[in-house]
């Protein structure tokens, strides 16, 4: 109750579960997400963290290759991780994106950027970058 004590006098939002078994006592607290509030609560240990798959994911990038516009035998994009280029026909992900806008960049003026597992393959004389 402190906690939410705490997070209420900075006006971030808090709902507080009572346990009808337990007497009614406070069992969670939910709060609303935000900055301030991340930052009152990232010293809290994480409840059930030994079920979170383990390992830290690297970010991938994934843009468009301009040298395929003169030669269609060169694959059309490039996947860019751990500091090599894959350059590849398809990318299949199974996991979400974010935008990365480079204005100054001879070579590209945007990518996606992920952050997974990276798997090269081949298909049909194709490379194909799979990301999980």
């Amino acid at each position: 109750m402190a906690l939410a004590d705490k997070l209420r006098q900075r006006d971030i939002r808090v709902s507080v579960f009572h346990e009808p078994d337990f007497n009614n006592q406070a069992t969670s607290i939910a709060i609303e997400p935000c900055e301030r509030g991340r930052k009152l609560t990232s010293n809290l240990p994480l409840a059930f963290k030994e079920f979170l798959p383990s390992g830290k994911k690297d970010p991938i990038v994934f843009h468009y290759n301009k040298a395929h516009n003169q030669d269609e035998t060169v694959p059309p994009w490039v996947v860019k991780h751990k500091g090599q280029s894959h350059y590849v026909h398809h990318l299949d992900s199974k996991t979400g994106f974010s935008t990365k806008e480079t204005p100054d960049n001879l070579h590209t003026k945007g990518s996606l950027k992920f952050k997974g597992d990276l798997k090269i393959i081949e298909e049909k004389d194709k490379k194909v970058a799979l990301i999980t």
